[in-house]
């Protein structure tokens, strides 16, 4: 044998997971493979040169097993169970071949498969069988039992299906088995369908002609897409209503057919048009009324309105009475309404003597000016009989074409033509600046009162390290008291106060609050500045001199617009240069609100960099938000700039602000702003 060939089978015998060994006639093992030691537990020198009949249990089989040899030269597939080093005993089943030279016999090769597992399985099988036994009896009963459950819950569903209130029909997916309640079968006029197309035959001849196309359309593509589903309202020939819903029996993968639902909605209808007629029309004149034109101005693009007003309607009611007065509004209503068909607009009775006349579509304004002219003439000619009295009528009209709050400006622009004495005008924004005005004047009287009764007042809102959860600083915010005792935010009063130049008495008393409140406390505070302080060259002034006798000039913040910064650079680097200079640090508010111009920051030299709101608040659903945010930390942690993040609302958004490395958070998730610092809110609570 060559070499080669020796080194291969060595290496399979090594290898194998059986058993395999060599004996000389008398049983003595002349080779054992590793599988051999590694199963039955003895070493090499416990076994070579031995009997094998040591290491069998059962001595009657090893002698079975030797006459088979020496009648046929083989043994095969005997079981055979050997005894390991430790004394248990292993299940194996071998195959044994003589080899002979000369007709005599040489050695023996034996091959033993372990096949304990087996037997093992083998008992588990057995187990189980008898379990399944056990089992499959119990299920015969549990099926008799369903059986007879199923048959009367059949039964219990014919009853249903049949005294049911509504038409029922069932179809099958493949449309050969329907199934249908009484009611179904009165609607259709048919005791039996056959198919989808049969049904749908007899719900169509129903339907009056204009709808009945439109119908079948729409329902074929629900039959033909599974898991649609359609819900019709259909008007029949009889001038009944009958409401369809057709739904879907199982999933797209488990799909069974369809349920139609037939039900006679005729009266439903009826008492939703009478109710439809209360709710949108006028009950004097008929027409549609304001809530049904609000409706419909939401739903159009381009619309233009005019608010139609009867001059002096009030002395048509005091001369002839009001029975007159009313027949005289449903007399004109109808005119309007017949005027206006010709043009297509709609025409609504709003309160009092006044209509209106709405365009749905895109109307140019000089054509609309035409049309307003030619019913103001007409209306001036026209005689209204009414009874035996002939009244004469005049009437005023306020236009807009605008979309936005177009109803309150056409009755603006109606207000302006009355006051103006002119038949017609469109509304412009010239129109609106009286109540501007007045709003004004009102909120600077507030202004004065505050300030000089001291109810321009302060709230903190607290910003919390991120790392720590503590509180590091406060904002300071300004709030106004009014003379009802209403906190007022500064959006309501800010503008205007810099108008009336009483901004900086505002900026002052702010300062000056702030500074008393904090000068005992080892926290941080924010002063918010704007541009025109900073340029108030007197508002500087004060602040300066309140730094340099400020002993913790360390904890003073004070925070600048980003977008004022950009327009005002040479001011507000000349203002941060003698603040800083005092001890004092500089924040840069809202930044990503406008510019986000990273060029400014770094020839700011800031300390904190406040994250606009626009940007916080949709972190934790917006990546282009997240994306922002990183970029702006990543670019502040390089130059060391301190993060604070704005408008922290919920714990969603505070854990991806941390997750995003920014130092501080602020928000009514963390703290709304107050009158009180943490600790004396606490403290008033205890007091009172």
């Amino acid at each position: 044998m060559p070499a080669k060939l020796e080194i291969d089978v060595k290496t399979i015998l090594d290898n194998s997971p059986d058993i395999i060994f060599t004996i000389d006639p008398q049983g003595k093992i002349l080779y054992a493979n590793p599988s051999f030691y590694n199963l039955l537990g003895y070493s090499k020198q416990e076994v070579i040169g031995k009997s094998i009949k040591q290491f069998i249990a059962d001595k009657e089989i090893y002698k079975t097993c030797m006459l088979s040899v020496k009648q046929y030269g083989a043994c095969l597939n005997q079981d055979t169970y050997f005894v390991k080093k430790d004394g248990s005993i292993i299940h194996v089943v071998k195959n044994v071949r003589a080899v002979e030279k000369d007709n005599k016999i040489q050695y023996l090769v034996v091959n033993a498969r372990d096949i304990t597992i087996l037997d093992h399985l083998n008992s588990l099988l057995e187990e189980a069988k008898e379990k399944l036994r056990k089992q499959n009896k119990q299920l015969e009963e549990l099926v008799k039992e369903k059986t007879k459950d199923l048959e009367f819950r059949k039964i219990l569903l014919e009853k249903i299906k049949d005294s049911l209130p509504v038409g029922m029909v069932f179809i099958s997916k493949d449309g050969s088995n329907i199934i249908l309640n009484s009611l179904s079968k009165k609607y259709l006029k048919a005791n039996k369908l056959k198919g989808i197309k049969s049904l749908l035959l007899h719900i169509s001849k129903n339907i009056k002609k204009g709808d009945r196309s439109t119908f079948l359309h729409q329902i074929r593509d629900i039959f033909l897409n599974k898991n649609c589903e359609g819900d019709f309202e259909l008007k029949l020939k009889n001038n009944k209503y009958l409401r369809l819903v057709v739904k879907p029996v199982g999933t797209k993968k488990d799909f069974y057919g369809y349920l139609v639902i037939f039900n006679d909605i005729t009266n439903q209808k009826k008492i939703e048009k009478e109710l439809k007629d209360k709710l949108y029309k006028d009950q004097l004149t008929n027409l549609y009324n304001r809530l049904k034109l609000v409706e419909d101005l939401e739903e159009l693009v381009n619309p233009t309105i005019a608010i139609v007003n009867i001059d002096d309607f009030k002395e048509i009611n005091d001369f002839y009475g009001h029975e007159i007065g009313d027949f005289v509004l449903q007399e004109f209503g109808k005119f309007l309404n017949n005027f206006c068909k010709k043009y297509r607009f709609s025409v609504y009775k709003l309160s009092g003597d006044e209509f209106a006349v709405l365009s749905k579509r895109f109307y140019p304004r000089h054509d609309f000016e035409t049309f307003i002219q030619l019913l103001i003439s007409t209306v001036e000619k026209k005689v209204f009989q009414i009874g035996d009295y002939e009244v004469h009528l005049n009437i005023t009209i306020g236009v807009c074409d605008e979309k936005e709050n177009i109803l309150s400006k056409a009755d603006m622009a109606l207000k302006q033509a009355k006051e103006k004495k002119k038949p017609y005008l469109f509304f412009d924004k010239s129109l609106d600046l009286s109540k501007r005005y007045a709003k004004n004047i009102s909120i600077v009287k507030e202004l004065k009162r505050a300030i000089e009764n001291d109810n321009v007042v302060v709230y903190y809102q607290p910003i919390i390290n991120n790392s720590t959860g503590i509180i590091e600083e406060y904002e300071c915010l300004v709030r106004l008291i009014d003379s009802r005792g209403n906190i007022l935010l500064p959006s309501k009063f800010l503008d205007i106060a810099i108008k009336s130049k009483l901004y900086p008495k505002i900026t002052k008393i702010v300062v000056q609050q702030a500074f008393n409140k904090f000068k005992n406390k080892d926290v941080r505070f924010a002063i918010n500045l704007s541009i025109s302080d900073i340029q108030n060259h007197e508002t500087v002034s004060f602040i300066l001199d309140a730094l340099k006798n400020y002993k913790n000039r360390d904890k003073v913040v004070f925070e600048i617009l980003e977008s004022e910064g950009i327009e005002n650079f040479e001011n507000i680097y000349r203002f941060i240069k003698e603040i800083r200079s005092l001890g004092a640090k500089v924040a840069i508010d809202d930044f990503g609100s406008g510019y986000s111009n990273f060029e400014f920051i770094l020839k700011l030299e800031v300390d904190y960099l406040k994250i606009d709101s626009s940007i916080i608040k949709n972190l934790d659903t917006d990546i282009y938000s997240n994306i922002i945010a990183e970029t702006i930390v990543n670019f502040c942690k390089k130059l060391g700039i301190k993060t604070i993040a704005e408008f922290v609302y919920s714990e969603s958004v505070y854990e991806v602000v941390k997750s995003l490395g920014i130092d501080y958070s602020q928000g009514f998730f963390i703290g709304e702003p107050s009158p009180f610092l943490k600790d004396e809110r606490r403290k008033e609570i205890v007091k009172n």
